[in-house]
């Protein structure tokens, strides 16, 4: 009994680019995802913290000029006050968003690999680097630039 070699089987160069323009493409969108509700998040606190510093500074107005007076008898260290509760309610809510966000992301992902034939996912894998394997790409997504 003789066998026969024949090479492994192995995709075109062309399949291989769409493959990878393909999963660049998904990673692409949802970093931009991310990062835009990272930013639309950061800002919005900034607004509330800047209403509430506001809202302190004209109360605090009619109570400074009296308080100028024992301020120049005492100095003492200004304690940082905990956050208004729009904010920490702001901040409970955008990570609860932050949150479904990612698992849609991974749902995604999930779905990406799942339509890739065994070829395909080798490489995917080849292409993702670094050591990662395709689950562990679904779990943990692109890197977030900070």
């Amino acid at each position: 009994a003789s066998f026969e070699r024949h090479p492994h089987p192995r995709l075109s160069p062309e399949v291989e680019r769409i493959v990878m323009e393909s999963l660049n493409a998904i990673e692409s969108s949802q970093r931009e995802e991310l990062n835009a509700h990272t930013l639309e998040a950061g800002q919005k606190q900034t607004e509330l913290e800047q209403q509430h510093r506001l809202a302190n500074n004209i109360a605090d107005e009619s109570t400074t000029e009296t308080e100028s007076l024992h301020a120049v008898k005492k100095s003492k260290k200004k304690r940082k006050s905990p956050p208004p509760p729009e904010v920490i309610q702001h901040i409970r809510n955008s990570r609860a968003a932050l949150k479904v966000l990612k698992a849609d992301h991974c749902t995604q992902r999930e779905k990406f690999i799942e339509e890739r034939t065994v070829l395909e996912r080798m490489v995917l894998q080849r292409g993702l680097g670094g050591g990662l394997t395709c689950a562990q790409w679904v779990e943990s997504g692109p890197e977030v630039d900070k």
